[in-house]
């Protein structure tokens, strides 16, 4: 078979898009292809049919990666037309935010004044509320006066006039009801604290009254509770005798248990240790019976897996593995 005449880049290109472009080629195959008679009768001939072939398949191989290195380097155009792109869009961004500094300087500058203009007039209009009472409404009305209207307010120094002189009028008529409603305050104030003073008068007289009325009543009332309290105090002391008669008795009584209670709890501890005793010494001959009982079933087990294994080895063995000397292996008793 004619070998395919290797392909430029552009001339790939050229066939690749081309509907059906790379039919010639294939036709030309297929030509050899058909002129081919394959025959098997030698050795030769047969090795003519693997050459044929293996012809077709490399020339599949070359048309196909030579397809495949077109589609690689068209894909990487995108990415390279992309990056052009942001290169041109970052820089054109750069040098219009170069060329617009000074007015973006001059625009923020700008709003940082007619924002402390607008907070100026702002601060004007703003009355103190009424619970800080009038000398607060006093002193902003003193400032307000002493604020003075001038170009410093730039566009806005008429609408500052204006606010000025309408909250200097609202504010004047304000401080007005204000301190007459302050001095009526003060008025009731005053008319409440002599009204409190007089009933504390009344107040502490009843008390005197009630002190000295208390007073003669507590006397007659102590008098009463001296002669009680001797007489009660009689009667405590029999009292008190009797309860130490019966204490002294309950103390013996109580001394005479403990005694007791002493003796039964050592019989009774006794007793617990001697069965205590015996169940760990039945516990541990039951214990040796199991292992004796496991050692010798294992045993058995060994010497039937094991025919050469004796049964004084096998023994030795279990022996040796329930005394933990061999390791990773273990008997459960």
């Amino acid at each position: 078979m004619t070998d395919i005449t290797p392909l430029t880049e552009k001339t790939a290109l050229e066939i690749f898009t081309r509907p059906r472009g790379l039919d010639p080629y294939i036709d030309k195959i297929r030509a050899e292809i058909d002129a081919f008679v394959p025959d098997t009768s030698t050795r030769k001939t047969r090795a003519d049919i693997a050459s044929m072939a293996l012809k077709v398949s490399k020339s599949k191989v070359y048309l196909d990666s030579v397809g495949k290195d077109l589609v690689a380097k068209l894909k990487e155009q995108p990415k390279l037309v992309d990056a052009e792109r942001k290169r041109v869009r970052d820089t054109l961004d750069q040098w219009r935010d170069e060329i617009r500094a000074p007015l973006t300087e001059w625009e923020d500058a700008e709003r940082e004044r007619i924002g402390n203009i607008k907070n100026r007039i702002e601060a004007m209009n703003t009355l103190p509320d009424e619970s800080e009472g009038s000398e607060a409404l006093r002193q902003h009305l003193d400032r307000l006066i002493s604020t003075q209207i001038d170009e410093s307010f730039g566009e806005f120094t008429e609408n500052a006039a204006l606010v000025k002189d309408q909250v200097l009028s609202e504010g004047a008529q304000a401080l007005c009801a204000l301190v007459a409603r302050e001095a009526e305050q003060a008025e009731l104030e005053i008319l409440r604290a002599e009204k409190e003073a007089q009933e504390k008068i009344e107040h502490e007289r009843k008390i005197a009254e009630a002190a000295a009325a208390a007073a003669r009543q507590q006397a007659e009332e102590e008098a009463a509770a001296q002669i009680r309290r001797v007489t009660e105090q009689k009667e405590r002391a029999k009292r008190q005798a009797a309860r130490e008669k019966e204490k002294a008795r309950l103390l013996k009584e109580e001394q005479e248990r403990k005694i007791q209670e002493a003796v039964d709890r050592e019989k009774r501890l006794a007793e617990a240790i001697a069965a205590d005793k015996k169940a760990a010494e039945e516990r541990r001959a039951a214990d040796e019976e199991n292992k004796k009982t496991i050692i010798s079933e294992a045993t058995e087990s060994l010497v039937d897996e094991f025919d050469l294994l004796s049964p004084e080895a096998a023994e030795a063995i279990i022996q040796a593995i329930a005394d933990n000397k061999i390791r990773h292996v273990m008997v459960k008793f």
